[in-house]
């Protein structure tokens, strides 16, 4: 599954999310193409996994990529975004950038929007502080 969510919609009953199609959300991710995005939480007990945007251009606002039950990570900590190509065969997506060497592979991902940034800003709990 992949799926977009605005950040507000965690907090409450309000806001939008919706289920994408892979090519769908590569040319969603395009628009962050030049963004700085890095690795930003791991929480390996659940196999979850962040990667944020920032520094998006255009004034979009910066969003965070969650992964869940990640399989394999082939990143840099740091990167500039390029072409973002998302690939989906029904047992795993899988999160593509190219120009920087970058191959995720997850069951599902979703894509959180920060939209109340900068007064607000999502941040992904792990569910294991001890793992």
């Amino acid at each position: 599954m992949i799926g977009l969510i605005n950040a507000s919609a965690l907090r409450s009953n309000v806001g939008r999310s919706h289920d994408m199609s892979a090519s769908e959300c590569g040319a969603y991710l395009q628009r962050y193409a030049g963004s700085k995005l890095r690795l930003w939480v791991y929480d390996r007990s659940h196999s979850k996994l962040v990667v944020r945007a920032s520094a998006a251009p255009l004034n979009l606002a910066p969003i965070d990529v969650v992964f869940t039950s990640t399989h394999n990570v082939r990143s840099p900590v740091f990167w500039t975004a390029g072409e973002i190509v998302i690939e989906d065969d029904g047992r795993q997506v899988r999160f593509l950038d190219r120009s920087a060497d970058v191959a995720i592979a997850a069951s599902d991902f979703v894509i959180v929007v920060q939209d109340e940034f900068p007064s607000s800003v999502w941040e992904f709990q792990p569910f294991s502080q001890n793992a």
